[in-house]
Formats: C-alpha cells, structure tokens, sequence
C-alpha cells in the first residue's frame, strides 16, 4: 500500500490566493496532500482564460497530479490538459464554473473524473475570520 500523499496543483490568479487560500485551510490540506500553487494571471472572473501562454504553464505544471483545482485567470480544462494529467482524479472550481466554461465537464465523466463545483463555497471571510 502505498503512502504517499496525493499531488493537488492549484491554479488561478494570484490577486486572489490571500482571500481564497487561508493558511488554515494550506495547513489542513498539507496534513493529507502535496500541494502547490501555480499563480496564473488572466481577466474575466467567470470565463476561461484563452491566453496560449497560461495554457501553456498549466500542461507543463498537469503531468502527475492527481486533483486540480482551479479559479479566476485558469484556461479551460479541457480533454488535452486532462490527457496530460493521467492520474487525475478531480477538478475542483473554487469560484463556481456554472456553465462549465472553465471545465469540459462532458470530457471529465467521459474519463470518470470528479468534478466539484463550489459555488458560494468561497465566500469571503469578514476580518474577524469568520464566512460571511
């Protein structure tokens, strides 16, 4: 059996990784996985980011991860950047991708993939530390 932690890569615009990754929540997921950032700068809060270049950082970074979770500034998942992540298992959206823009939805069942969507999951914490 092995025991090594699962590789999460989370990608999206840094601008906001101090309001979406709390170190409490860095520190939770370090204690089961091998996590890392990968700051990709894009516009558009709710549409893939069409940049050659961000595409590009994101297949370099895909190859043996196992969950991607991606946001704001993040290009599409789509069937390509999946084949490269062969031991993929999950893609997760912290923002919500309501319209599945961000993700190829059809293309991730194809591959029996999970997709979780976490719409108003990612509320904005008050200063207090508390979900507003």
């Amino acid at each position: 059996m092995s025991t090594a932690k699962p590789r999460v890569l989370i990608a999206f615009d840094p601008k906001l990784r101090e309001t979406y990754l709390a170190q409490t929540d860095l520190d939770r997921l370090a204690s089961f996985a091998e996590w890392e950032y990968l700051p990709i700068t894009g516009e558009g809060a709710f549409r893939a980011n069409d940049e050659p270049a961000a595409r590009a950082r994101l297949l370099e970074q895909v190859g043996s991860v196992e969950a991607l979770v991606i946001c704001h500034g993040a290009p599409r998942i789509d069937d390509e950047i999946m084949a490269a992540a062969p031991a993929l298992r999950l893609i997760g959206e912290l923002e919500g991708d309501r319209f599945a823009d961000r993700i190829d939805v059809e293309a991730a069942v194809r591959r029996g993939l999970r997709v979780v969507d976490t719409t108003n999951g990612s509320s904005y914490r008050s200063r207090s530390g508390r979900w507003r």
